[in-house]
Order: C-alpha cells, then structure tokens, then sequence
C-alpha cells in the first residue's frame, strides 16, 4: 500500500510544470503561461503508489498568445503537452493536462465566471511577463451568478463520471482506483460553497478560503443542507477537504457517494425554494417535502413494497426537486448564451438540429429548459445510482426510466422510445444511461465542442 502525503519539493510536480512551461513558451506566438486550479493553489491531490507519485488533480494551464492560431496549431500544441504529460507514468484516471488558449487582447474581456476570477486572484504564471493586471477583474457588481449556479449540476456529472463499473458491481478495486474513488467523491461537494457563497456577497478563491468564509458567514442555506445531509455541512465539507488531501482509499464509498449526491441536491433546492414564486411552488417547505418524499408521492418510485421510498426518503426528494427545475431553469441557469463563442456554438448546434427536427424542432430546443432539465436527469440518475447500491432494483429501473426522458429533453434530437431498450443486469443499465447523460451534458454544457465527446465518452470505458 502506498503512503498519501501532501504535495510538496520532494513531488514531481514542479519538475512537470516546468516541462511544460518550455514546451508551450518556444512555441511561435506564445506571450505566457498561467497555472490555475487546484495546483496553482498549492490545494492538489496526490500519493506515492508503488514508488511513484500519483496525481488526483489535473493540469490547467492558460496559454497567452499574441494573435489567434489556427486549429491546426492549437491541435498539435494540445498533442504534444499530452505526449509529454504520458511520460510520467500517470495512471490516475483523475490527472490530464488541459490547455486553454486565449489571445492576450482578449484577457480584459474574458466573461465575469468564477473561473476568471480564480484565475486572477490564485493562479500562477509559470512562464513570460506576469499578466494578472491584464486578466479582467470580477467582483460581486459583476459576477455572472447563473453561471455559477450551473456548478452544482455540472458537479452531479462528475460524480456520475467517478463512479467504477467494478465498485457499482461490488467488486474490490485496486490501490490506485480505490484511491481515485476516494477522492472523486470527496472533491464534488467542494464547489458546494463555490456556488452558494456568492449568493450571500461572498466570493473567495480556494477550498479552504472558501470553507473559512462559510464558517464566518453562518451562511442560511446551512439549516436546509443540514437536512438533506443528515448532519452539519460545514463540519462535511472539512472533512470532504481532508479526505481529498490525504487521497486515502475510503472506509465507506457508499456513504461519501450518498453525502455528495445530498449536499449538491440541498445546494438547488435552496435555490430553487428561493427563486420559485410561491403561488407557483410544489411543496417546497421542508417539512411537506420530507413528508412528501417519504409517503412516496414521487413520480419515478415504483407503487409495490419494494418501491415505496420510506426506507430512503433521500430519493423521493432528488425525485420531487427533479420534477421541480426544468420549470425555474431560465431563472436559476443561463439558458441563453452569454460569450461570443457560446452563441456561434449554440447556433451551429441549432443548424444541426434543423435538419434531423425541422426548423420548428430546433427553435423549440432552443428555448426549451435544457439545463433544467440535464440537472434533473442527472439527479435521477444518482437517485438510482443509490437505489443500485441499497439492492433496490425496482426503484432503480424507474428512476432511469424517468432520467432517460429527462436526459432526451436537454439532448434535443435524442429519444429513449427510439433508442436500444436497456440491458437486463441492472449496473449495465445504469451505465448506458450515464453514457446517455455524458452525451446531453457534451451537448448542453460543453455545448457540442468537437472532440469533446470523444475525450468524455472514453473516460466513461
């Protein structure tokens, strides 16, 4: 067994960052390159295995060029930082190198998300003139908020994207899929904070500067997570953050899994309970809900014994919030594009829909609630997920049944009743139904980027 430690000299990672900072600074054109994320951070994840040191965390790398490259360019940078990158004897499934190429006069004007904000305030510049005061500013004034919300479903697709056939199956993983698990399931609850917090005026960079803002705030969406946790949430999410650090196989997967599906749920019920009007609202009092969930009025849950979720109750709530968001999707998600590459992407999408839909299909899926309804898929999918795990599979079925209409919705030109029926064995059938969902969230939230569904369908192998 190996030994996780902290990041720190002794690692490789210094060496590989500098590797890659003298690959991409030679090449023509390159002004700079900016670290950003967990590692610039000092807050990435990794252990020894087997004498080798084994990154959790990813590469994110800002390449600052002076005029646009070509595709062409772009593509022959991005293989060759991923042949070197395969040099180092990586095989955490969790580690890739990601290069984000932005031309240096369009740095004032990158979009008010949370992204550039942490990629002024704690990234690090690696190589050329240190470009932080040319990298837009984004506050509370100008933060794009509804962007920031979509991190919470955006985090049940990494979730979903963590989880192993074999650990689904009941089958022991290795050391290092052991510890990749471990880690994926600690890591999704940590943007909890990312999104809320700046519903109350905060906004702070890192995990544990964030985690200290919302010990400070005494934040009020803490009573309703505690309630779908079962536990206080702070006291989770520093637990969460320890986990992640040591990189430690799990003593309950079950159970972290159960903890991040609940607090990421508790995260858009608070949102959606404060943004729905209320002569609008299903039963979004906690107290009905809970009740609601446990009497089984939920619209997947089958009607038999095995059905009834008042063993769960968590289930029947991710059923009802399910039901609740497509209809507050445009208030709580940008379900309209916001940047200049977002529109051209969302109209090449539209021509492409026309011709299999009909002009009519593709201006119905355009205005359609299609984060609202990816979220929604998503949330019955680990709904199932969690009654695969408690050997309900009854409740599974169903809930896959009502994730796979939700998922065809957000896709646009997808349909379950045309699609393959789902394979018998239940893990199979939860598996090509996250595949389905991989393929609505590439359309909806990577917005159909080329080559981005052949990244994210073979992480899914």
């Amino acid at each position: 067994m190996g030994t996780a430690l902290t990041v720190t000299v002794t690692t490789p990672v210094a060496q590989w960052l500098e590797e890659l900072a003298g690959l991409l600074a030679t090449e023509p054109g390159v002004i700079g390159v900016r670290l950003l994320g967990s590692m610039a951070r000092g807050e990435e994840a990794g252990a020894w295995v087997d004498g080798s040191w084994q990154c959790f965390s990813d590469i994110e790398l800002l390449v600052v060029t002076r005029g646009r490259m070509v595709a062409a360019r772009r593509a022959d940078l991005t293989r060759r930082a991923s042949s070197l990158a395969a040099g180092w004897g990586q095989r955490s499934p969790l580690f890739h190198v990601d290069l984000l190429l932005r031309e240096r006069s369009r740095l004032k004007s990158l979009p008010p998300f949370i992204f550039t904000h942490e990629l002024r305030e704690a990234g690090r510049t690696l190589a050329g003139p240190e470009l932080r005061p040319e990298i837009r500013a984004v506050g509370m004034a100008n933060l794009d908020r509804r962007n920031t919300r979509e991190i919470l479903f955006k985090r049940l697709w990494h979730l979903a994207e963590a989880l192993p056939a074999d650990w689904l199956r009941g089958r022991p993983l290795g050391e290092l899929a052991a510890r990749g698990l471990a880690v994926g399931l600690a890591r999704q609850s940590l943007d909890l904070p990312t999104a809320l917090l700046p519903e109350i005026g905060v906004l702070a960079a890192g995990y544990a500067a964030r985690q200290a803002a919302w010990r400070a705030a005494d934040p009020p969406f803490a009573p309703l997570l505690a309630e779908w946790l079962g536990s206080d949430p702070s006291v989770y999410l520093l637990d969460c953050l320890e986990r992640r650090r040591r990189g430690e196989p799990s003593v309950d997967p079950g159970a972290d899994y159960r903890g991040a599906v609940a607090v990421l749920a508790g995260g858009l019920c608070w949102l959606a309970d404060r943004d729905e009007p209320a002569d609008r609202r299903e039963p979004a009092d906690r107290d009905l809900l809970l009740a609601a969930a446990t009497a089984g009025a939920t619209t997947a849950i089958t009607a038999d014994g095995e059905g009834d979720p008042s063993g769960d109750p968590l289930l029947g709530r991710l059923d009802l919030l399910a039901a609740r968001l497509p209809a507050l999707s445009h208030r709580l998600f940008n379900e309209r594009a916001v940047t200049p590459g977002e529109r051209l992407a969302l109209a090449r999408q539209s021509v492409r829909l026309a011709y299999t839909l009909g002009p009519a299909g593709a201006w119905r899926w355009w205005r359609a609630p299609r984060k609202g309804h990816l979220a929604a898929g998503l949330l019955r999918l680990h709904a199932a997920g969690l009654a695969l795990l408690a050997g309900r599979a009854a409740d599974a079925a169903a809930f896959l049944a009502a994730a796979r209409v939700d998922l065809a919705r957000a896709h646009g030109d997808w349909s379950p009743a045309a699609a393959p029926a789902l394979p018998a064995d239940a893990v199979d059938a939860w598996l090509a139904v996250r595949r389905e969902a991989g393929r609505a969230f590439w359309r909806v939230a990577r917005l159909g980027a080329p080559g981005s569904w052949r990244d994210l369908e073979a992480r899914l192998r």
